[in-house]
């Protein structure tokens, strides 16, 4: 008895230090470990890693050329396994075995998750799986199910009836459930450990650039011009305007804290029906900072006349249509809410009709179309926003989740150590309390035992238990007093155990019940 007492409390340290160690080793990083885990997606680590891998990563203070290691790479927001095959400037050159090309983003040390630990074939696919809350939901439950049914069906194979006491047979259902709170808790921890805390999301208006252009030029009072100028709108008559004045004003905004600069082109260009082009530049290439950007340049309309008549004398084309195509470009860069941001913003050319009396803004046919002479694009950012976990309806932020599944699988731990502590009591408990403990699915409480043509007294309740599971009856237990009876009836034969002070000392078993005959 005290030698079982002594393998039931080893058994249980051991196995707690067996859960410590392992949590140790291979306890997530979300959950305060050292190590990650990642699953290999492609082929760019072959023949080293293959798709469906489950890498397990350990966090080192420094890594070194030649080690495979997972850093999180930006574009692809997610874990990528490479190796490290140079270093510039403190930051890393990683590649992939199988690629023929160095990664283009230079890692520093902190984007490192950590180095190659372990790798495990094929297993990668089934964490895959269990990442879909409810897939996880399905498979820790039915480990749950499992332990607390494995426990239970052995018991319904046995017999009715187990007897309530706390240092036997009922602290067995609080080991169940307590496992049963550590698998399904322990399951949601692990789960929200695997998922990022964060989620990148988009603001499709974090900034906005526009642009405006207008034309304009001068020419002597009359019929046409009557102030002798020429507007944005206007049709303008080559006999009467010769050189024209174009204007593009950009402008960049946010309602975040922002710093921009870049660089800006104003082109123009002469397009005919039949092929020919010509470059007319109105402002070279140029550098901005700030948030306006404005200039202005020529439109010399006698040169451009030549132009035509050269390009028609050359080819013999004659009745060419042409049009002048006006154009800006920006190159933005700098830091907007905090993030970097490097865009383009070019908007679709002015288009203006061009024959031989007049050039002629052409405007959209439909009303609703937007207006040629002023073009906007809105910016997009993406900023940190907290990853949740969901099934159905349910859902929760990943930290609540992790802190509520390590609470959980704490108080399971709790409450399994608590079921072990009392089945070892209950092994350091009296003797009727080991017999209910052992022996408690087979017995069955009785007011009066049945009367029998003859008794056998048995020398310990083990061989009457024995007995009663070899001829399939159940174990009658009877109390007068301080004396405990427990029996068997078969073919009008008595077998009984009693047990208890009052059992007098002297009295002999009739008859013994030997296991060899049995």
């Amino acid at each position: 008895m005290r030698r079982h007492r002594i393998l039931a409390v080893v058994s249980g340290l051991a196995a707690f230090a067996a859960v410590g160690v392992l949590w140790f080793l291979f306890a997530p990083a979300g959950l305060g470990g050292r190590v990650d885990y990642a699953v290999v997606y492609g082929s760019s680590m072959e023949p080293t890693l293959h798709r469906g891998d489950l890498v397990v990563l350990h966090r080192r203070s420094s890594y070194g050329v030649g080690e495979v290691v997972g850093y999180r790479n930006p574009d692809l927001r997610r874990v990528v396994l490479h190796r490290i095959v140079g270093e510039q400037g403190g930051r890393f050159l990683l590649k992939g075995d199988n690629n023929g090309f160095t990664d283009s983003f230079r890692t520093p040390p902190d984007r490192i998750v950590g180095g190659l630990w372990l790798r495990v074939p094929v297993v990668g696919n089934a964490f895959t799986w269990l990442r879909a809350p409810l897939h996880a939901l399905l498979a820790f439950g039915l480990l749950a199910l499992l332990l607390v049914g494995g426990g239970g069906a052995r018991a319904q194979r046995r017999r009715p009836r187990r007897l309530p006491h706390w240092g036997g047979e009922a602290a067995r259902p609080l080991v169940a459930a307590g496992a049963a709170g550590v698998a399904l808790f322990g399951g949601l921890a692990l789960l929200a450990a695997a998922h990022a805390q964060t989620r990148p999301v988009a603001d499709g208006n974090a900034y906005t650039q526009r642009v405006g252009y207008r034309y304009s030029g001068t020419t002597p009072s009359g019929p046409v011009y009557p102030t002798g100028r020429v507007r944005t709108g206007d049709t303008v008559f080559r006999q009467l305007v010769h050189r024209l004045t174009l204007t593009a004003n950009y402008g960049f905004s946010s309602t975040l804290a922002h710093d921009v600069h870049g660089t800006a082109r104003f082109d123009a260009t002469l397009r005919s029906q039949q092929g020919f082009t010509r470059a007319l530049p109105l402002v070279g290439k140029a550098s901005f900072s700030g948030d306006r950007w404005h200039a202005s340049g020529t439109l010399d309309l006698v040169r451009l006349r030549k132009a035509i008549t050269a390009y028609e004398h050359t080819t013999g084309v004659v009745g060419d249509a042409y049009t002048v195509d006006v154009a800006a470009r920006f190159d933005v860069r700098g830091v907007v809410g905090g993030q970097r941001v490097h865009d383009s913003f070019a908007p679709t050319p002015v288009s203006f009709a061009l024959d031989a009396t007049k050039l002629r803004l052409l405007l959209p046919e439909q009303p609703e179309a937007p207006d040629p002479l002023h073009a906007t694009a809105s910016g997009s950012l993406t900023h940190s926003a907290p990853a949740t976990l969901g099934l159905g309806r349910l859902r929760a932020s990943v930290p609540r989740a992790r802190m509520a599944g390590i609470v959980g699988a704490g108080v399971g731990a709790l409450v399994a150590a608590l079921g072990l502590l009392l089945l070892v009591r209950g092994e350091a408990g009296d003797e009727i309390a080991q017999i209910r403990r052992r022996h408690g699915s087979w017995l069955v409480e009785v007011t009066a035992l049945p009367g029998a043509a003859s008794v056998v007294e048995l020398t310990s309740v083990a061989s009457l238990a024995r007995l009663a599971e070899y001829y399939e009856r159940a174990i009658l237990h009877h109390v007068d007093g301080a004396v405990h009876t427990f029996a068997i009836e078969r073919d009008g034969t008595l077998y009984r155990v009693r047990v208890g002070a009052e059992v007098h000392q002297l009295e002999r078993p009739t008859a013994t019940l030997r296991r060899e005959s049995l």
